[in-house]
């Protein structure tokens, strides 16, 4: 009996081309954040289910008054985004970034979508929330009811050095979180959206215009340099006096004035919506970094410069020069996004190498010039 004859056809597997990678890759991405906003969402309910305090800490008894608070709020905060750029174009006369002149290259814009909406709509409520909370927190007296109100309590430390605490604190916390939202698997669930606008023009809009997680981690991140700046000098004091022996006096308050902590937030919005604008604002730490201190041809500050991959940034961080606030440097993260971490001092990005200078706009035939080069080279 004659057996049948096996044919040993190789049969080989063919990799799914790279459009198929990509949409399987965007079918997972999309299943990914449906899952993460989903168990979000879940979340959210029950904690305020369990803690409905937390959207009315005033214990606001009629619900009209509360909705009448928060279109109060809504209205204050178009009216300070106007305010704001008002004063920066009749006040401090700042013209436009070199790329929004006349004359330059157009950029794309991108309108808002229904997603945008959705999500301004949540960070609106999460805003009125943390307005409300802060304020308790403040007329409560703060940390064991040290925040100071009185204006004969004001002094140095708990305005001038404490709004420099806020501000610095705020982004050493800010810069690796916004970071850590940049890493691959990250990206495209939270921060990506964000990003639709490579050059933010909107101001308030473009700079609210973000995934709500983010947007409670820029909350978090302000509390975090509220509380740094109420306890950091009060606690440092007791540590050197040896006081702490207890674990009560651990951490004291006081370390700051209420108006310091009211200024600092109106900063903080108006640094915010200006980093999403069209206008070219900077400045840098006062009289620290700049050539009124140290002046342009100092002789040591020049060879510790001339210092090879390390000169530059000892210059920088010695100087001061790490403060440095521009609005251009947050276009430049919009536009190359693993650069410019911070928001207002660029102490993260020099010690990470993640800082780069602001870059105007290229023309065709540079942009041309340019590929030109790298091929030749």
């Amino acid at each position: 009996m004659c057996n049948p004859k096996t044919s040993n056809v190789a049969t080989t597997t063919q990799r799914p081309s790279f459009r198929a990678q990509l949409s399987m890759r965007s079918q997972q991405q999309k299943l990914q954040s449906v899952v993460l906003d989903s168990a979000t969402a879940l979340y959210v309910i029950h904690y305020l289910y369990n803690n409905p305090s937390w959207l009315n800490p005033w214990k606001i008894a009629s619900a009209q008054l509360w909705i009448a608070g928060f279109i109060f709020i809504r209205c204050a905060i178009v009216f300070y985004d106007h305010l704001v750029v008002a004063m920066i174009e009749k006040l401090f006369k700042c013209k436009v970034l070199p790329t929004r002149e006349p004359g330059a290259p157009p950029v794309r814009y991108v309108s808002l979508d229904l997603r945008s909406v959705v999500y301004l709509s949540i960070n609106s409520l999460n805003e009125y929330a943390f307005v409300m909370r802060l304020t308790h927190y403040l007329w409560h007296g703060g940390h064991q009811q040290l925040v100071p109100w009185k204006m004969e309590e004001i002094s140095v430390s708990n305005t001038i050095v404490a709004l420099g605490i806020m501000l610095v604190s705020m982004d050493l916390l800010y810069a690796p979180l916004h970071h850590f939202l940049h890493l691959p698997s990250m990206y495209p669930l939270i921060h990506k959206h964000h990003h639709r606008q490579h050059y933010p023009v909107r101001g308030y809009l473009d700079a609210g215009n973000e995934h709500p997680i983010e947007h409670m981690i820029g909350v978090v991140c302000t509390w975090f340099a509220v509380l740094t700046a109420e306890m950091l000098l009060p606690s440092c004091r007791i540590w050197l006096s040896g006081s702490a022996h207890s674990p009560d006096f651990v951490t004291t308050g006081g370390g700051v004035h209420a108006v310091t902590v009211l200024i600092f937030f109106n900063l903080h919005a108006a640094l915010a919506m200006l980093n999403h604008s069209p206008y070219n604002v900077n400045f840098s730490m006062p009289f620290i970094g700049s050539s009124n201190l140290f002046g342009k041809d100092n002789k040591l500050i020049r060879l510790i410069e001339s210092v090879p991959l390390i000169g530059k940034r000892i210059v920088r961080l010695a100087t001061g020069q790490w403060f440095m606030y521009s609005v251009g440097h947050h276009e430049m993260h919009h536009r190359k996004f693993n650069f410019n971490y911070g928001q207002y001092c660029m102490l993260y990005d020099l010690l990470m190498g993640t800082f780069i200078e602001y870059e105007g706009p290229k023309r065709a035939s540079q942009i041309a010039a340019e590929r030109n080069k790298l091929k030749d080279g």
